[in-house]
């Protein structure tokens, strides 16, 4: 790891199943990044190659399933380091994905994920950019994704709970709310911790699914 702001371009040697993992506070400049060889994603957002993003105050992990040379530059890295743990799991989401689209090609039925515990924005990111990129020509086939943490909000505020009909995969340096043709609905619970008023908050999530249904 680093811990001065690099002015000369690095590079990480990522190798196929691995992801390089880092963390960019938001002092100092932005961190900047670009894919220079093979094929890589961020939470299933996939790297356009030669293509310079830059980010600050996040924690991001650079996937490959192939192999990957990518060169940075900035920052500095609070945290920064090569992992092999993430093969396994990230071959697990896809598997997933080709299974919920299997099953909705066989049945007609619309898949949906309910996600609990440590990690859900990530695997609920993962999943939505994935299905994002399946979405066909007519766009008819768009995934949706509804926020019901309104400690984080992952969608939209901290004290909300929201839901997103997603136009295409996340870009990596943007949020959801970004997306120029998303429609965002978010209502307003008004703290951070259900246990304040657990009857609002079981009327919000109520009015959410009816939203979601139409």
């Amino acid at each position: 790891m680093n811990s001065t702001t690099l002015t000369t371009w690095k590079e990480w040697e990522i190798p196929a199943g691995n992801e390089h993992r880092f963390e960019v506070s938001f002092e100092g400049q932005p961190f900047k990044f670009k894919l220079l060889e093979g094929t890589a994603e961020i939470f299933g957002s996939e790297l356009a190659p030669g293509r310079e993003y830059s980010v600050s105050g996040c924690k991001l992990a650079i996937f490959t399933f192939t192999g990957a040379r990518v060169a940075y530059q900035g920052g500095p890295c609070s945290v920064e380091y090569l992992s092999s743990e993430p093969a396994v799991a990230q071959e697990a989401l896809l598997n997933l994905h080709v299974a919920l689209e299997g099953s909705f090609k066989q049945t007609g039925k619309i898949p949906r994920v309910l996600l609990l515990g440590s990690g859900r924005n990530t695997v609920a990111r993962t999943l939505i950019n994935y299905a994002a990129r399946r979405i066909d020509d007519a766009g008819k086939l768009r995934p949706i994704l509804v926020d019901l943490d309104v400690l984080n909000g992952t969608v939209c505020l901290p004290g909300t709970i929201s839901s997103v009909a997603v136009e295409r995969a996340l870009d990596v340096e943007e949020a959801w709310h970004s997306q120029s043709q998303a429609q965002l609905i978010s209502l307003f619970y008004g703290s951070t911790v259900i246990a304040d008023n657990p009857k609002v908050y079981g009327r919000l999530c109520e009015r959410m699914g009816e939203i979601v249904r139409k």
